[in-house]
């Protein structure tokens, strides 16, 4: 099974933070809003986490909702998926720059 589907957001959030990534109490809190908002499941918003992790040097919790709600009108189910859409959309370019 792959990782991303063993895992609940919360968890993933709890997760993430031990590694070190920085989250205030209200960026959680928009990040669950935004899983309310775009009544997207936890696999979709984790995968988003992820890219936009890899694109941003801080969460940005605009881009963030933009991102899964680009993801699901695109139908977007996998990380490769996701990964592929943002390298499709440029936001990896300002990384290589």
């Amino acid at each position: 099974m792959n990782p991303v589907q063993q895992k609940n957001l919360g968890y993933y959030l709890d997760e993430m933070q031990g590694k070190g990534f920085k989250l205030s109490y209200s960026d959680i809190l928009f990040i669950h809003f935004a899983q309310k908002f775009t009544n997207a499941n936890d696999k979709l918003m984790i995968i988003a986490l992820q890219v936009v992790w890899s694109t941003q040097f801080e969460f940005d919790p605009s881009f963030y909702l933009s991102f899964v709600e680009r993801l699901q009108e695109n139908d977007v189910k996998t990380k490769k998926e996701a990964i592929q859409m943002a390298k499709n959309l440029g936001l990896y370019d300002r990384l290589l720059k």
